[in-house]
């Protein structure tokens, strides 16, 4: 008898084994058929792709390209200071009076048997001749700034920043007019998104601008330093934005969300209007009056077009050592009077960083908490790497293929910031 329970237990327990085996060999099945769907979901996905950029170049270990372009930045600023503050930073120059209006007539001139320069008007008076002639009269000297930097040392040091920016404005055009014709394609509650997604961009870009002015009022930024040290190239520009009133101001926004002309609004890289127009045809390409083949054709043009800018993209932020530091050295370098300039935009530096940092670490963890009772603390360690590189590289476009991985790393839905991450990498959000 205990025999036989011996050998009833014994097959028990094998046949507790090989459920134990089948099921762990099922569940492993499983688990690869689900790593070969999330594979292929990310292969099929255009906006994907894969940066490290916690490795910047393999000859210079543990150098990520966020901590290479600080550092290029504050090699560039530390070159242009030595080049604006070598050698004299002001000379001395004689400073004429111009008088007008002097007059000498022609029988005056041959009795006196003098030369007459400068002279700007003849007329006849009387009948005679009489010339018109102003008179340079030195009226003490002055301090002028010296440029430090001639025009060929600057080409050659801008060049490197130049061709930078210029190939980040080269994919800005195509980038928002790819993905703004994908995104409906890929989201399937558009509108909910949408409804959602508008207002809290809004919202957000409203605070900010409340909570900027708050600062610039208290601290004042423009009056430190000498103001007569800025100058800036655009005076004429501001003076006809500030005869532009409030009602013209809001119609305007309408008037750029509806251009006349599409060419004319891509050529002068219109954002809201080009958002609008290519949006409204991805969400029309879902219509049934559109064909399958039709739709098919333009979504899968458009995103290969739209794979090869993000690789693109990965190639260009990989620059952004060189770019940043060639760009600041000359900024620096070409300023007049630095000493000067920097006491003047010392305090809007100071005041710019304050309001990101309040705006980034206590607007935002308010608002998490207070929509969703989330700890924004938390989910800023699983994103942190996405504002890092966005402080280092200063573009959203430049940022949006790290957004996408973080926010796919930090848990959020797919459905949800695959439209909200390009939709804000168009508008600078």
């Amino acid at each position: 008898m205990a025999s036989s329970n011996q050998e009833l237990q014994q097959l028990t327990t094998m046949e507790d084994d090989e459920d134990e085996v089948s099921y762990t060999q099922k569940d492993s099945r499983n688990d690869i058929e689900l790593d070969e769907t999330v594979e292929m979901e990310i292969d099929e996905d255009p906006m994907h792709v894969d940066v490290n950029d916690e490795q910047w170049v393999k000859c210079i270990p543990k150098l990520s390209l966020t901590g290479a372009t600080i550092l290029a930045a504050i090699i560039g600023a530390a070159i242009g200071l030595t080049i604006a503050l070598t050698g004299p930073q002001t000379e001395t120059q004689e400073v004429f009076k111009v008088t007008y209006n002097h007059t000498i007539t022609l029988s005056e001139v041959e009795a006196g048997n003098v030369s007459i320069k400068n002279v700007y008007e003849t007329q006849i008076i009387n009948g005679e001749p009489v010339y018109f002639y102003y008179i340079n009269e030195s009226n003490g000297t002055t301090e002028v700034p010296v440029e430090q930097l001639n025009e060929d040392w600057k080409a050659v040091l801008e060049f490197p920043g130049k061709i930078w920016i210029n190939a980040l404005q080269l994919l800005v055009l195509p980038l928002i007019v790819l993905m703004m014709i994908i995104l409906p394609s890929r989201v399937d509650q558009v509108g909910f998104i949408g409804k959602v997604a508008v207002p809290l961009y809004i919202f957000t870009s409203t605070m900010a601008a409340i909570q900027g002015t708050i600062l610039v009022w208290v601290i004042r930024p423009g009056e430190f330093g000498s103001s007569s040290t800025v100058t800036d190239p655009n005076a004429a520009d501001l003076e006809n934005l500030a005869k532009v009133t409030e009602l013209e101001a809001f119609l305007g926004i309408f008037y750029q969300a509806v251009p006349q002309n599409i060419i004319t609004a891509m050529a002068d890289l219109s954002i809201l209007g080009l958002i609008v127009f290519f949006i409204i045809v991805g969400v029309l390409l879902r219509r049934p009056n559109v064909k399958i083949v039709e739709r098919d054709a333009i979504i899968n043009a458009s995103k290969g077009i739209l794979r090869c800018c993000m690789a693109a993209i990965v190639w260009v932020i990989w620059f952004a050592p060189f770019g940043m530091m060639s760009l600041i050295c000359v900024k620096i370098a070409e300023t007049e009077n630095l000493v000067s300039l920097l006491a003047s935009l010392g305090m809007y530096l100071v005041t710019l960083i304050l309001g990101q940092c309040c705006h980034l670490f206590g607007f935002y963890p308010l608002l998490m908490f207070a929509t969703i009772k989330s700890n924004a603390w938390k989910f800023f360690t699983k994103i942190y790497e996405a504002p890092l590189l966005a402080f280092a590289t200063s573009s959203s476009a430049a940022t949006l293929p790290r957004s996408l991985q973080v926010a796919d790393k930090a848990g959020v839905r797919k459905s949800v910031y695959q439209f909200i991450l390009p939709l804000g990498a168009a508008i600078n959000m």
